[in-house]
């Protein structure tokens, strides 16, 4: 009953933002309610005085071909929403090393998971579990536990979900992160086609390669690395492609394969010719520690340049 009426109350108040588009598209009320609801009900609905189904809601967005996603952005002021903002943040903050503003943030995330539901405790526990990390102090355990226990209790993962393991699996034991790795992998079967889920998916991919390689499970990175290969990455996933010829040459490399390292340069001259200081650092850096941690010669400096 309470899903039914919060539902009947968010869609009240997305009828001036229907007429908005509807208008700024140049549509006649006509053509977007002809056999779909009667003028004076749509009037209503626009002014606010009733709300709407589900089914002649997503018709209407049917009719103005906008996604629902594209709703809510325009819905929002043409704007993220502060889910999506906060998560941006939080990512800037731990690649610019920023513990202060990520101190900040989290101080407003406890206050909001007192108020805001499951998905800012989420946000808060993600935040705590990243300012950790970059303090290099012990994790929350009670919040490390709510996120643990939210995505074993989950036996089919969808994209939120994904994003949730993506960003703390750093802080899983492995053996959790094998547990949470064939959800994942479920995902990405489903998701990879579609255009923003794509991306994190191959990125969880990486992620997971990542983690294996650090723990010395070179088989199991390697198993990984072709379910890499067999993901489709359109050809405007730049970044992907880079990183597929990174690890692809990094874990050739590790084979004994000498022509691996060719690749590993080739992507850093990418990263570095685009520009991409940040990653290009980032990919050369752990370049150089894997070589270490495996015991091999260091020398990704020879065809590569040293960034702007």
């Amino acid at each position: 009953m309470q899903q039914t009426l919060w539902m009947g109350a968010v869609l009240l108040n997305f009828g001036r933002t229907i007429n908005q588009i509807r208008r700024d598209k140049n549509i006649s009320v006509k053509a977007l309610t002809e056999d779909n609801v009667s003028r004076s009900t749509y009037t209503r609905f626009v002014e606010g005085n009733t709300d709407t189904s589900v089914t002649t809601f997503v018709e209407f967005l049917e009719r103005l071909h906008v996604s629902f996603n594209e709703f809510l952005y325009i819905d929002n002021g043409y704007a993220p929403n502060e889910v999506d903002v906060v998560m941006a943040q939080m990512m800037t903050n731990l690649n610019q090393q920023k513990s202060d503003a990520m101190k900040q943030i989290l101080d407003r995330l406890e206050v909001r998971a007192q108020f805001g539901g499951e998905k800012y405790h989420h946000l808060r526990d993600i935040c705590s579990i990243l300012l950790s990390r970059m303090t290099q102090q012990p994790y929350n355990k009670a919040y490390l536990k709510e996120l643990t226990d939210y995505l074993m209790s989950r036996y089919t993962w969808a994209h939120y979900e994904l994003v949730l393991f993506n960003s703390v699996m750093f802080a899983f034991p492995m053996a959790v992160v094998d547990a949470m790795s064939e959800r994942a992998l479920t995902n990405m079967d489903w998701y990879q086609h579609m255009h923003d889920y794509g991306m994190e998916s191959f990125r969880v991919l990486v992620n997971i390669v990542i983690l294996y390689l650090n723990d010395k499970q070179l088989n199991k990175a390697l198993k990984l690395q072709g379910r890499m290969e067999q993901y489709d990455i359109r050809p405007d996933m730049m970044f992907e492609k880079n990183a597929l010829i990174y690890y692809r040459g990094l874990l050739k490399y590790l084979k004994g394969d000498e022509t691996g390292k060719d690749e590993i340069h080739t992507s850093l001259k990418v990263f570095e010719l685009l520009g991409l200081t940040d990653f290009y650092r980032g990919f050369k850096q752990y370049a150089e520690m894997i070589e270490k941690m495996y015991g091999l010669k260091s020398d990704t400096d020879e065809s590569a340049t040293q960034p702007h």
